[in-house]
This record gives C-alpha cells, sequence and structure tokens, in this order.
C-alpha cells in the first residue's frame, strides 16, 4: 500500500510542476542551451514541436552528447523527476520528463539502424522531418532498421514497433496507437 500512495504522490507532483514548467519554456532553454538547426541533418538529438531539431552530433554525424544531457535545463529550473528518484543517479528522467512536458521527439541514426522515443502523438512537422531523415538513411545505405519506442507519462516503456522502410513513418508517428 505504501508504493501506491507514494505514486500517487509522485503523480501529483509532476503534474504540479508541468503545469509550471511548460513546452514552450523547456524548448526556448534548450534553443539556448544546445545546437539546434531547421533541417535535422545528423537525425542524433531531439524533434521538437516546431519542427527544429536540437543537434546532438555536434554537427559531425556522429554523437558528442548524450539525450540525458537535457538534464542542464531541468537543474536550471530546480525540476526533480519523479523517475529520477526512483533510480538513483540516471539522467533518464530528465529525458523522458523532456519527451513528456516539451513533447519533443529523441531520435538516433547510425550504423543502418535508428530509433525514435515518444510519449505523445508527432504532429505533422515532426513527423515529416523524421521521415524526411529516414529516407535520406534509406536512400543511402539500402535498408535501414527504425525501431519507434513508445511510453506512457510515468517513463514505462508500453511498447515498440520495428520498421524497416520509410513507408508510413508519419503515419505511424502521428498515431501511437498503430504502434503494436
Amino acid at each position: 500500500m505504501h508504493n501506491f500512495f507514494k505514486n500517487l504522490y509522485d503523480n501529483v507532483l509532476l503534474e504540479k510542476q508541468k503545469k509550471e514548467i511548460t513546452e514552450d519554456l523547456l524548448n526556448n532553454l534548450a534553443k539556448s542551451h544546445f545546437q539546434y538547426d531547421n533541417v535535422c541533418s545528423n537525425g542524433t538529438g531531439y524533434v521538437l514541436t516546431d519542427g527544429s531539431c536540437l543537434d546532438f552530433s555536434g554537427f559531425g554525424g556522429k554523437r558528442e552528447l548524450d539525450h540525458r544531457e537535457i538534464n542542464s535545463i531541468f537543474m536550471e529550473l530546480d525540476f526533480e523527476s519523479p523517475y529520477n528518484k526512483k533510480n538513483k543517479g540516471s539522467f533518464s528522467g530528465y529525458m523522458l520528463s523532456f519527451l513528456d512536458i516539451a513533447k519533443a521527439i529523441r531520435t538516433g541514426f547510425g550504423n543502418q539502424t535508428g530509433f525514435v522515443s515518444l510519449i505523445h502523438n508527432a504532429n505533422v512537422k515532426q513527423s515529416t522531418k523524421i521521415e524526411n531523415y529516414f529516407k535520406i538513411q534509406y536512400d543511402k545505405y539500402g535498408e535501414i532498421e527504425l525501431c519507434i519506442s513508445l511510453y506512457d507519462n510515468m517513463y514505462n516503456n508500453l511498447k515498440e514497433k520495428t520498421v524497416f522502410e520509410p513507408t508510413y513513418i508519419s503515419e505511424i508517428l502521428e498515431n501511437i496507437e498503430l504502434i503494436d
């Protein structure tokens, strides 16, 4: 029963913090802390709701920053992710909080594989950027594997879908119920 009340408390705390920390605030802070562009040419980082991309590759095509380094903007806001309380020493909770509150999508591509992590349906700008990047990689390599992972708002991995060609990626990202 103790865990039930602790989870309930964490849910209430998270909802209160989310009301104080808005999507726009997080997106603006992220753009001031990290390199971003409107092309998503390197595919590693986050795709924001306005279609711009935080580039964690350092514009070099290889990952320079870990996705969990998004924690720096939450530290500035004195935000404590409930996920981090359960998993001491991990910054994954901040990454997932960013996906949730900023409605961002985490992306990574390399070596003919890629991943997309999301909590909310993608909007058209986000899904178009991801699909276009995936098409470039598909055309370049001839085959590629993209794993789409869906999380709930308590950061549990609900389901995954692997896609092997660019067809229907936008449709899947905009309608996450389609993920088997």
